[in-house]
C-alpha cells in the first residue's frame, strides 16, 4: 500500500462533502470506504454481495454494499466518479484501489513524464549536418574576427 493523500469526497447528488485521508492500494481492484466514513456524508448505500477484498497489508474486507461518490485530490479540483464498496470498520477509512486510477496515475498529483519521440536515421543525419554547418560558421566567424584584430594591430603599429 503506497502512502495516501488527502481527498474530498462528496455524493453525486448532494452538497455534503468531507475532507478525509485516503490510502492508495493498487493491489486491490476496487475502492473501499468504511461505513463510518460513509455516515459522515449522510449517504445510504446499495446492499450488494461482492467477493472479499484483500489489501496489500493482507487485511480482508467483506463488502456489504456499494455507493457511487465523487472525489478529488485536495490539491487539484479535477473530479472523479468512483464506485466504492462499503465495508465494516471501526474507523472512518477510505482506500482508493486500482479502479480509481484507470490511466495508471497512482497518485502523482498531475505530474506526468513526457516521452520523447525516437529520431529517425534521416532526422539524426540532418541534425548532425546542421551541427557541423553551425560549427563551420562559428570557426569562420572566429577566423574573420582574428583577421580584423590582426589588421587593426598592424594598422596601429604602422602609425
Amino acid at each position: 500500500m503506497s502512502e495516501g493523500r488527502d481527498i474530498v469526497l462528496f455524493p453525486v447528488d448532494k452538497e455534503t462533502q468531507i475532507k478525509i485521508h485516503a490510502d492508495v492500494d493498487i493491489s486491490i481492484p476496487t475502492s473501499i470506504i468504511s461505513r463510518e466514513a460513509l455516515s459522515l456524508l449522510k449517504v445510504d448505500y446499495e446492499p450488494c454481495h461482492h467477493k472479499q477484498v484483500k489489501d496489500a497489508n493482507h487485511r480482508v474486507h467483506v463488502p456489504i454494499g456499494k455507493v457511487n461518490l465523487n472525489w478529488h485530490k485536495t490539491s487539484i479540483a479535477i473530479q472523479y466518479l468512483e464506485t466504492f464498496y462499503v465495508v465494516e470498520s471501526e474507523t472512518a477509512m477510505v482506500v482508493l484501489g486500482k479502479s480509481a486510477f484507470p490511466n495508471g496515475d497512482k497518485g502523482n498529483d498531475g505530474v506526468y513524464p513526457i516521452g520523447l519521440a525516437q529520431q529517425t536515421p534521416e532526422a539524426k543525419a540532418q541534425q548532425e549536418q546542421r551541427k557541423a554547418e553551425a560549427e563551420r560558421r562559428r570557426a569562420e566567424e572566429r577566423k574573420q574576427q582574428e583577421d580584423r584584430e590582426r589588421e587593426k594591430r598592424q594598422g596601429q603599429g604602422a602609425k
